[in-house]
């Protein structure tokens, strides 16, 4: 029965993508036929790769787990435009290997796939780790009677997390489907890219219609993936689990699985991270043979140094931004994630809500926000737009509310009704029931819920490009035009302190001061 629900709903969105296409014009045609061979790249890589490696470092006791687990957090941590830069400063023009740029033929479309395929392959890692340590302990232990450990991987455990890997694949095309960060840069029209391009040259007030009927597809696809990697999701995400299984110790392939997880750390920041360290250190100078090219490390110190420092006003509004949005996501999730936690219909509804904040492109999302603040009725939301920053807040807010809310939602849902049973006995009502119990009990769901908050909002670019007001500006839009303009070594430089700051902050957290000792 679950095979045939996963038949009949590709066949299902299989003839509503054939019908969508059969009525655009020969432009939304193209647009078409290019995001379809970016999600089927992005899949092609993304999801075999991710499933093999997120289910061995899981369940297995291979070398070097712990180094491909942080690579597949950082690289989800780090943001699309983070890796955009990375993968120029490999490839590009004047990058590492030089293969090319936009104007060759081959760079949009496999220069895209590559990236959002190796960003991809990290969340499929993520989610699949994930799932397969909820696994049931007692299936293994019976299989491994009359079965290797890499037999029960792919027999036993393999089958078991279809729904999980299913739902990676829908989120990976709804992330794909979404962004614009890569096919801008590398010049590739897609749906997303489209509406965004319309957006910036008429600001949304010249051919409407045209624009819509365009591209509405890329509206839609995103939020419906989202919503189905939510519905195969979510046994897994709010399940008790009966215990964690024990890893298995593989004798033969152990390392043949490490050379693997070498090979993903390489590709996934290695690579890309040496590559920004060169093009930061490049100097120019001017010699009798003519201009060459050299490295120093006191150059790419430098200009670490001082591209982080020339754009520290940036900074500073992205960090307020953030922050502010955060602060009024997980204050206005927190109430509906609550109310849906024993109500399967209130559950889905929360979960396609989560899915149209989380996956409906930033295009999309900046254009409501405008078509909000440009209100005829309401002049004191267009003043507030000119002298304030509540336009980029909003957007941040909405996109980093889909995540609040299912992390706040498991959180709620996680803890068993008689807790709340006995708070009705004690006379507490259910406001004092929600502030004195069950806030306490999930107190650090809310801070994570928070962080995560803080952190989407942060990455939030396509939309927050089009909101920003006079005088205010991000370093997200700083990078996104310093990519356009090709200056690489501050890309790199601002690309490397945006790291170094992130590796302080969470030194920060994660390696607290030890307590003074008292004086004898």
């Amino acid at each position: 029965m679950p095979q045939f629900r996963y038949i009949a709903g590709t066949v299902a969105l299989g003839l509503a993508a054939a019908i969508a296409t059969a009525l655009l014009d020969e432009t939304g045609r193209l647009l078409a036929r290019n995001t379809f061979w970016l999600l089927a790249g992005t899949l092609a890589m993304a999801l075999p790769a991710g499933s093999a490696l997120g289910l061995v470092l899981a369940r297995t006791r291979v070398p070097l787990r712990r180094l491909g687990l942080a690579v597949a957090a950082g690289m989800v941590v780090l943001p699309l435009y983070f890796h955009a830069a990375a993968w120029l400063a490999v490839w590009g023009p004047f990058g590492l290997l030089a293969l090319g740029g936009p104007a060759q033929r081959w760079f949009p479309l496999l220069g895209s796939i590559w990236i959002h395929g190796l960003y991809g392959a990290a969340w499929v890692v993520l989610l699949v780790y994930l799932a397969a340590r909820r696994l049931n302990p007692h299936l293994e232990q019976q299989a491994l009677l009359w079965r290797s450990p890499w037999q029960v991987l792919w027999k036993v455990d393999l089958p078991q997390l279809r729904p999980v890997m299913a739902a990676a694949a829908a989120w990976v095309v709804a992330l794909t489907a979404a962004e614009i960060t890569v096919t801008d840069l590398l010049r590739l029209r897609t749906f997303a890219e489209e509406f965004y391009l319309w957006l910036s040259l008429t600001g949304g007030q010249e051919q409407t219609a045209e624009a819509l009927r365009r591209t509405i597809p890329g509206a839609v696809l995103p939020v419906l993936f989202a919503f189905a990697a939510f519905l195969l999701a979510e046994r897994f995400l709010v399940g008790s689990g009966s215990g964690e299984p024990a890893p298995l110790r593989p004798g033969r392939g152990r390392y043949a699985a490490a050379l693997g997880i070498a090979a993903w750390a390489l590709l996934g920041l290695g690579v890309p991270l040496l590559a920004l360290v060169r093009q930061a250190g490049v100097q120019v100078t001017q010699t009798t043979q003519g201009w060459q090219r050299s490295w120093s490390a006191v150059q790419a110190v430098h200009t670490i140094v001082q591209s982080t420092w020339e754009y520290r006003q940036e900074l500073g509004w992205s960090a307020l931004i953030a922050t502010t949005a955060a602060t009024l996501a997980v204050a206005l999730a927190m109430l509906p994630a609550y109310l849906a936690r024993r109500s399967r219909w209130a559950a889905a509804a929360l979960g396609l809500a989560a899915a149209l904040l989380l996956a409906v492109p930033g295009p999309w999302l900046g254009w409501g926000t405008l078509l909000l603040f440009r209100s005829p009725g309401l002049p004191w939301l267009q003043w507030l737009y000119d002298h304030s920053i509540a336009a980029p807040v909003v957007v941040q807010a909405a996109r980093a509310a889909g995540p609040v809310l299912l992390v706040l939602w498991v959180a709620w849902a996680g803890v068993p009704p008689v807790v709340e049973e006995q708070a009705r006995v004690l006379g507490l009502g259910p406001g004092r029931t929600f502030a004195q119990v069950m806030l306490p009990l999930r107190s650090g769901y809310v801070l994570g819920a928070w962080l995560l908050a803080w952190l989407v909002a942060w990455h939030e670019l396509p939309g927050t490009l089009l909101v920003l007001p006079p005088g205010v500006d991000t370093l997200p839009r700083q990078l996104f035009g310093l990519l356009h303009a090709r200056v690489e070594d501050q890309v790199a430089g601002l690309c490397l302190g945006l790291l170094a700051l992130a590796l302080g902050v969470a030194a920060a957290v994660t390696f607290p001061r030890k307590p003074a000792r008292r004086a004898a």
